[in-house]
């Protein structure tokens, strides 16, 4: 009897789990009920959300406007948030389904769908509910995706991550952790083949038609429409992983942006454009190209959308005399920049 009454005091003096909390905002005509509806899994729990805000008991009152906490074990996976805790220089995020890109902040709520995106010496740090993170390298770009609605939760596009407890797609590879230790790096290369090294634990490393288990220590390659390579001993482990340990051990904690940027990067003249070597921390896929006899582009004479690795050549399109032209960059997700400033130039025929 008293082991039990000991016990139950114990049990009654711990100290409560933290719970995490998400911020949903109430939009008009919102009750307790249809938002609980919209946001919970179990809509029935409705009444847990008034443990952490004042608000009248009867679940079909209209809400006033303002913004609710709601434990983030209650709301559905897809809506989850995740939060933005490291910014490192020029880090962008774009809202899913927008074109713009607006200059990210810590403690910035991303959610499924939602892009993030790192200039030149810039990253970012992502943290997910449950305790996954995920760190963004310099030059890339990554789209977060809800665990219910797909088998990865974030699609990396460009450059490259480390991750821990996070399932990472790539337009080669899809690489999943084994167990809450093991953390891995992924990089999509030029040619959009995927290289994976692992620095603790073990990976599951999947293409098309093969899967590999990568451990600590090794890595492997997936080119597209293929399987991975087998894995491999990454050269000089010791020392990479002594780099990778010391870099996450030097992020300081409260970070800010230094150096604000455009939030729409204009695109070069065309004349300028290097398809071979696109602007460093711009994913950009294609150009769309337009030259007009006039400089309001009202009927444009040519348009075209280049690949990065095609020559714009406006002598080859049969292009003659002088011209306004201007390009307009596309990145990776099909989602076009604003045209470049106008230039007039001059199209020689071709030389003979």
């Amino acid at each position: 009897m008293i082991r039990l009454l000991a016990a139950l005091l114990l049990a009654l003096c711990a100290p409560a789990a933290e719970v995490e909390l998400q911020r949903v905002r109430v939009q008009p005509g919102d009750t307790l009920w249809s938002l609980s509806q919209r946001y919970l899994q179990d809509p029935k729990r409705w009444n847990e959300i008034l443990q952490y805000n004042k608000l009248p008991g009867d679940p079909t009152i209209a809400l006033p406007g303002k913004t609710l906490l709601v434990p983030k074990e209650l709301i559905k996976e897809d809506l989850r948030s995740a939060a933005l805790e490291i910014v490192v220089r020029d880090v962008l995020s774009r809202k899913k389904d927008t074109a713009d890109w607006k200059d990210a902040l810590v403690q910035d709520d991303l959610y499924h769908g939602d892009s993030l995106r790192t200039l030149s010496e810039s990253r970012a740090r992502v943290r997910f509910y449950g305790g996954g993170r995920l760190s963004v390298d310099p030059n890339s770009m990554a789209i977060l995706k809800a665990p219910k609605k797909e088998d990865h939760d974030i699609r990396l596009m460009s450059g490259s991550v480390h991750a821990a407890r996070t399932r990472v797609a790539t337009p080669s590879a899809l690489i999943t952790p084994k167990g809450e230790g093991s953390r891995f790096s992924a990089r999509v290369n030029q040619d959009l083949s995927t290289s994976v090294q692992v620095f603790e634990g073990a990976a599951e490393v999947k293409g098309t038609g093969r899967t590999v288990e990568v451990k600590a220590g090794d890595y492997t390659k997936v080119p597209v429409g293929e399987g991975p390579t087998r894995p491999a001993r990454i050269p000089n482990f010791g020392r990479l992983q002594t780099q990778v340990a010391q870099a996450e051990a030097a992020a300081p904690e409260p970070i800010v942006i230094v150096r604000r940027i455009p939030r729409s990067p204009a695109a070069p003249a065309p004349e300028e454009i290097d398809l071979s070597n696109p602007e460093p921390g711009m994913p950009v896929a294609a150009y769309r190209v337009q030259a007009s006899r006039t400089q309001d582009f009202t009927k444009p004479a040519y348009e075209k959308v280049y690949d990065v690795e095609e020559k714009v050549d406006l002598a080859a399109a049969g292009l003659r005399g002088r011209y306004w032209v201007r390009a307009a960059p596309i990145d990776l997700l099909g989602t076009q920049e604003p045209f470049s400033p106008p230039r007039q130039v001059e199209v020689l025929p071709p030389a003979r």
